[in-house]
């Protein structure tokens, strides 16, 4: 038979009363749910109203600020004709500057288009003769590439002269070489510098402009050739030209080569390059949560000195470990690290994503021990879209406010991978000094909040130990 249950073990297993929400004996706990509740809610509206304002104003007025994306336009039409007749007379480099400089002053939303001094550029293409001067050419690839403006329109030496003296030849009989006008606009853009910016405004908004050139210039032309054929031909000998090798030189006088530098050609890439930042963000959070959760039974007991040592060490090898997968999984997908910095490529992108995790996980890991748990997801929430306001679009095209960007972890690390994986210009000194500079200002940060927590658990312990009779 069995024994009888003691009485206190039956009172510690007391059923507890279940009540309904409404029930007047929770009238304190519920006025202290909803007043939590509404603390909570009010405070993430108001936090809400501060930081999501700086992720959209990044597409805000982006038309109005389309004119500090320069783009140098080089006319070397109009010198090229000058310098071989006063007779013969420019017409696509006057129709290109003239639609260009119409733009700058009656519309708002134009690229920051800049007449270039064409002083210092060979025109032997159109003017013959041995070369002299700067190739117009290879000027505008090293300007682009060098990020001094966003685009280059060259108009060729030869783009009037060309059609003119292939005009002639017809008219007197000769058979020159096929016509073809295509080389008389050059139009040079780096693709991979900010893919957004480029695609959806520098490339269309030159290419709209030469395209409102062209017909332009052409009918210009059509004109001075039509004088041309007035003053010294016949209508008998008009007649018995080559209607369909004339008609290539009326018809399609001018035409555009487009060059991007620097193609994506890895799409993969942009994810290396773009919300990988963002998920790069999100592993080095959960690192820190995680660390922080485990390190939590052995922290009281350790020594000052230790525990430093233990916040900071662990989590910077963990950040070791986890950048390098995030760079493997680049190369599986194909993402090109040794196209420009051959075998060492690989190196750098891993290096430069430990380097920005360690930056952006140290101000977490302050953030922690300053905020707790409970208030470091909304420091998160506001670290991420400072981050990401900046790092996706080019700064060049944003408000003067968004200049911020240069300073931030992760618009380093993407002008860092964009280098690696397409060639862009190579900031690599300044993003790793800017991303180490948040190292060590969170090595020096995290050790002195750590000492200072410490000292108040200590105060605290003692004051208690003070009033205990």
């Amino acid at each position: 038979m069995a024994s009888p249950k003691p009485a206190q073990q039956q009172s510690s297993r007391r059923r507890v009363e279940r009540v309904g929400f409404s029930d007047s004996r929770l009238a304190d706990a519920r006025k202290a749910l909803f007043k939590s509740f509404w603390i909570v809610l009010l405070g993430t509206t108001v936090f809400m109203w501060i930081c999501l304002p700086v992720y959209w104003g990044t597409y805000y007025r982006q038309e109005e600020n389309l004119q500090r994306l320069g783009v140098g336009i080089i006319d070397l039409d109009t010198p090229a004709c000058a310098a071989v007749s006063p007779a013969r007379t420019p017409t696509l480099g006057p129709a290109l500057t003239s639609l260009a400089q119409a733009q700058l002053s009656s519309s708002p939303y134009h690229l920051g288009y800049e007449i270039l001094d064409t002083t210092q550029f060979d025109l032997s293409t159109g003017t013959g003769g041995s070369p002299r001067g700067v190739v117009a050419h290879e000027w505008a690839e090293k300007a682009v590439l060098n990020e001094d403006y966003f685009g280059i329109i060259i108009v060729s030496a030869n783009a009037t002269l060309l059609a003119v003296d292939t005009f002639g030849d017809l008219m007197t009989g000769a058979t020159p070489a096929a016509y073809d006008g295509s080389g008389a606009l050059r139009l040079y853009w780096d693709e991979s510098r900010s893919f957004d910016t480029v695609d959806e405004w520098v490339g269309p908004g030159m290419t709209n402009l030469t395209a409102t050139a062209i017909p332009m210039g052409a009918a210009a032309l059509f004109s001075q050739l039509m004088q041309i054929a007035e003053a010294d031909f016949t209508q008998a000998e008009y007649a018995a030209v080559d209607q369909s090798a004339l008609a290539s030189v009326l018809a399609v006088p001018f035409g555009q080569s487009t060059y991007n530098l620097r193609p994506l050609n890895a799409y993969a890439g942009i994810a290396a390059t773009t919300i990988g930042m963002i998920y790069l963000l999100i592993f080095t959070f959960l690192v820190t949560a995680a660390w922080n959760g485990a390190r939590m039974a052995v922290e009281p007991r350790l020594k000052l000195s230790h525990l430093i040592a233990l916040r900071l060490l662990v989590p910077i090898t963990g950040y070791l470990f986890i950048s390098l997968s995030v760079a493997l999984i680049s190369v599986a997908f194909g993402v090109p690290f040794d196209n420009y910095y051959t075998k060492g490529g690989f190196v750098i992108f891993w290096m430069m994503l430990w380097v920005t995790q360690v930056a952006m996980g140290l101000m977490m890991e302050l953030a922690l021990t300053l905020l707790g748990p409970q208030y470091t997801a909304f420091f998160l929430i506001f670290w991420v879209i400072l981050n990401v306001s900046t790092a996706f679009l080019d700064l060049g095209d944003l408000a003067n406010f968004y200049s911020y960007g240069f300073i931030m972890p992760a618009w380093n690390a993407v002008s860092a991978a964009k280098s690696i994986a397409f060639g862009t210009k190579n900031h690599l000194v300044q993003n790793f000094a800017v991303n180490i500079g948040w190292i060590i200002v969170g090595l020096i940060a995290l050790p002195l909040t750590v000492a200072w927590q410490r000292g108040g658990l200590i105060e605290t312990k003692r004051r208690e130990k003070l009033k205990t009779p």
